[in-house]
């Protein structure tokens, strides 16, 4: 029989999480797990963002934040820590490390009175462990903060409902107002609280009502500023289907190393994802076993509880979707962390004294070890190689020559790290490639009269999305020597000169 919440609280209480030598070693694990290869890969397109704002003024980059569909907690707090630190990479990734390593001592202290001491010591060494954890935590964005401030909210709710005494108050309002000005999809999280307080509190509404009617009070400017902000297309989804869904909380479970990145999306949809398939049905298998573990082992309460701040976040989106023109990331999955993690950490806890339970928890266990060892081997997987490009470029072509560049989002990526250069954005904003224009975009290719053009394709899908636009220019101007490297592909065209 699973125990009681009341039953789990009192018999946990005697010493502080945050004193317990296991988890301690936890913490100083996952800070070293993070600390690896942190500044290895080059700023990809969305830090070059967080980048950019924190050298603009207060008052600009407040406006390019809210023009850009984001809010302002995350780059203020970033615009503080830069004008004393600087913004190398290192530098501007280190407060996502503090944040993400913050998240296993709050993730334990969620565990501990919904489950013991025990499954709060898995729930932590899983928390620094986990792949999709150690990933947002070496990037200079928003996630970390926005996983940390889940895990506050979460921990929060599980004292609430396993303490009599508690009541929701300030620091209530202010996590979540603090998670609201992180990511709009905090709303999804402040949801699920409401769904739960309701179905498990609703008699102690006095106890909570009024700290989630003030919170509910910023949803309002939130939605307002969202519909009045926000540029009239706030993202792209790529078209992969019914495998949107898994692919997302396999994401994560093992992490985008062990997922197809954006170009194999684009180019081969669902075929990219057939050579993960064989180790994402074990570690179903192996969640399966684990889920079965945790449902029996926690009380109707605390699964309830886990069970809709995990569901909303993750779906809720799928339905956003549907109904504007956003795009489905797992970034924004972010907030059904804390309570997945103790939710696995529940099961294994649980699942260890038998021999199926042992062999899931290893296969969960491998899996994440080597999710998290493929990305810090190769923190840029996925990611243009900008580096390499640098190198190139510096061998090949002087800083005085034009460069053209195919994709707006590529043209933001080079003009950041190739601020000296001459870059010229060819087809211009929102024009794709396609068989109809393709012809006229050859025959206008700019700098034709020059011994040789140098053309940078990247994030194509955007421009090119079928190539056609790099075959005709090859049969138009023939092609000399370029380089071919992840994501980026420099071509060398003879011009007429």
């Amino acid at each position: 029989m699973p125990l009681t919440l009341d039953e789990v609280t009192g018999s946990t209480e005697r010493t502080s999480i945050y004193a317990d030598t296991w988890i301690l070693g936890a913490l100083i694990a996952a800070l070293v797990l993070r600390l690896i290869n942190l500044s290895s890969a080059a700023l990809w397109l969305d830090e070059t963002f967080t980048a950019t704002w924190v050298r603009m003024s207060w008052m600009d980059m407040f406006r390019a934040v809210l023009s850009d569909n984001h809010l302002p907690l995350y780059p203020a707090l970033m615009k503080a820590w830069a004008a004393v630190v600087g913004t190398s990479p290192w530098v501007l990734r280190l407060p996502s490390v503090a944040l993400s390593c913050a998240m296993v001592p709050l993730v334990a202290a969620a565990a501990l009175p919904l489950a013991g001491r025990s499954a709060a010591r898995w729930a932590a060494y899983l928390t620094a462990l986990f792949p999709y954890l150690i990933q947002h935590a070496q990037e200079a964005r928003m996630y970390a903060l926005f996983g940390a401030l889940s895990a506050v909210a979460f921990l929060q709710l599980a004292q609430f409902l396993t303490h009599p005494s508690r009541r929701l108050g300030i620091g209530f309002v202010v996590c979540n107002l603090a998670l609201l000005s992180t990511h709009y999809y905090g709303v999804f999280l402040l949801a699920a609280e409401g769904l739960v307080l309701l179905a498990l509190r609703y008699s102690r509404w006095r106890d909570w009502a009024l700290a989630f009617a003030a919170t509910c009070g910023a949803v309002i400017v939130l939605v307002l500023s969202a519909k009045l902000l926000a540029t009239p297309h706030a993202g792209s989804h790529y078209q992969i289907g019914w495998v949107a869904l898994p692919g997302l909380i396999w994401s994560m479970i093992g992490g985008y190393a062990l997922l197809p990145d954006s170009a194999e999306l684009h180019a081969h949809g669902v075929e990219a994802v057939a050579r993960y398939l064989p180790l994402a049905l074990a570690v179903a298998g192996a969640l399966v076993v684990i889920g079965a573990s945790a449902f029996r082992a926690l009380s109707r309460q605390a699964l309830l509880l886990c069970a809709v701040i995990i569901a909303v976040p993750v779906l809720f989106p799928f339905v956003v979707s549907q109904l504007f023109d956003v795009g489905i990331n797992p970034r924004y999955a972010m907030p059904a962390t804390p309570a997945l993690l103790v939710l696995l950490a529940v099961g294994i806890n649980r699942g260890v004294e038998g021999v199926p339970g042992k062999l899931s928890a290893i296969v969960l266990i491998l899996c994440l070890i080597v999710g998290m060892s493929v990305h810090l081997y190769d923190p840029g997987h996925g990611r243009e190689d900008v580096h390499g490009a640098t190198r190139w470029l510096e061998q090949n072509v002087p800083l005085e020559e034009e460069i053209l560049v195919t994709s707006e989002e590529m043209a933001i990526l080079t003009r950041f790290h190739w601020q000296q250069r001459k870059l010229t954005l060819y087809p211009a904003k929102r024009i794709v490639a396609s068989r109809n224009n393709v012809d006229q975009l050859a025959d206008g290719l700019p700098g034709v009269d020059r011994a040789r053009v140098i053309y940078i394709f990247g994030r194509d899908w955007l421009s090119d999305p079928d190539g056609s636009l790099r075959a005709a220019l090859k049969a138009r101007y023939g092609v000399c020597e370029g380089a071919q490297l992840r994501g980026i592909q420099i071509m060398c065209l003879r011009g007429r000169g």
